[in-house]
């Protein structure tokens, strides 16, 4: 039988993000349940006939859209991270054959442009209607938004920072734990360290816990916390659109190299990192208008 035990064990051990150990396993369950739904067959290790035929059925999997109805077939981005799942699993479990290449993974036409970019002022309006919510949480959300427009960090580096990780003398937050273990300092402006400031301030003192943003009980906030938060606001923003928002705004202020917002947004590559920062629909209308 497969052992999911190990394998999340092992992704721990390689310092893998919880929130991508928790998309891994799942993609994982997902394959074993379609292998295995008879219950008459014993798993006994992965076979590259299995995953050929699992790559044909994902293909054909038809997704309902509620909002119109209609059923679409799933993305290739969507069955590459499930493919992503079943390869690292393979690399663990069975590293003695490798049943699974990148050369199964789907091609995707990488767009140029990405209509779903927000604005600044959109970005301003969202972090005033945090700051504006009712609750003793707005203070914290609006930080947090705050941090991330204008950081760049990730939502999970976010939630780990602890109090010892500000230097509101240099303007410097050291990440200790980013994707892949790796650690690095971001410079970050006044606004983030402000915002931080006033909100430890005002942060419960009863509360004694190292970490930045914490629960009433001291430890780690949960992301599903702030996503809450966020979509109570807009529909429109989340912790990730906020971090593409700093990465596209760092670029087409001219101020930044792509390098340095690669260092500071944490991009092992630069490839990485031009996927954040390609222009607008809207942008590249109106100077297609001045031709």
């Amino acid at each position: 039988m497969y052992d999911l035990e190990k394998f999340e064990k092992s992704l721990v051990e390689e310092g893998i993000a919880e929130g991508t150990i928790h998309t891994y396993i799942c993609h994982i369950k997902e394959y074993f349940d379609w292998l295995l739904g008879s219950g008459e067959v014993e798993f006994k290790r992965l076979y590259r006939q299995n995953i050929l035929e699992y790559i044909s059925y994902l293909k054909n999997i038809k997704k309902t859209d509620y909002k119109t109805g209609e059923n679409h077939s799933l993305s290739g981005k969507t069955i590459n991270l499930k493919l992503v799942s079943i390869a690292k699993y393979n690399r663990i479990m069975q590293p003695d054959e490798i049943v699974i290449k990148k050369t199964d993974y789907i091609k995707i036409h990488e767009n140029l442009v990405n209509p779903t970019d927000i604005t600044k002022e959109e970005v301003n309006t969202f972090r005033q209607k945090l700051l504006q919510s009712e609750g003793c949480s707005n203070v914290r959300n609006y930080t947090i938004a705050t941090l991330i427009a204008y950081s760049g960090l990730r939502i999970s580096e976010v939630l780990d920072l602890k109090l010892q990780d500000i230097s509101y003398q240099t303007y410097v937050i050291l990440v200790r734990n980013g994707k892949g273990g790796k650690q690095r300092s971001v410079i970050v402006n006044s606004k983030v360290i402000n915002a931080i400031r006033e909100y430890v301030k005002i942060r419960n003192p009863e509360i004694e816990s190292e970490y930045l943003f914490c629960n009433k009980q001291g430890k780690k906030l949960n992301r599903s916390t702030i996503n809450i938060a966020f979509a109570s606001v807009s529909d429109r923003i989340t912790p990730h659109t906020l971090r593409h928002f700093y990465c596209s705004n760092a670029m087409e202020s001219g101020l930044f190299t792509i390098q340095e917002i690669a260092a500071q947004a944490g991009h092992s590559s630069l490839n990485t990192t031009m996927k954040y920062v390609h222009p607008n629909l809207e942008k590249i209308k109106e100077k297609a208008e001045l031709l």
